[in-house]
């Protein structure tokens, strides 16, 4: 059974990652000609897609 605690704890670690994840892309890629805007203002966050896919996974894969 995942609590509400457990379920927050899982999305600021995967919010973590992501934080540090996007220094180190931005670290060590080219940086773009020019920038694009695409309007995908309404969009999940990627600690919310990564929670998402974690629930998922301990929900579905682990009752097996």
């Amino acid at each position: 059974m995942v609590t509400e605690d457990k379920v927050t704890e899982i999305f600021y670690m995967a919010d973590d990652f992501c934080k540090f994840f996007d220094t180190m892309i931005a670290k060590y890629t080219l940086k773009p000609l020019k920038k694009r805007k695409y309007h995908c203002d309404n969009t999940m966050s990627k600690a919310g897609i990564m929670l998402v896919i974690i629930l998922f996974q301990r929900l579905f894969v682990n009752d097996i």
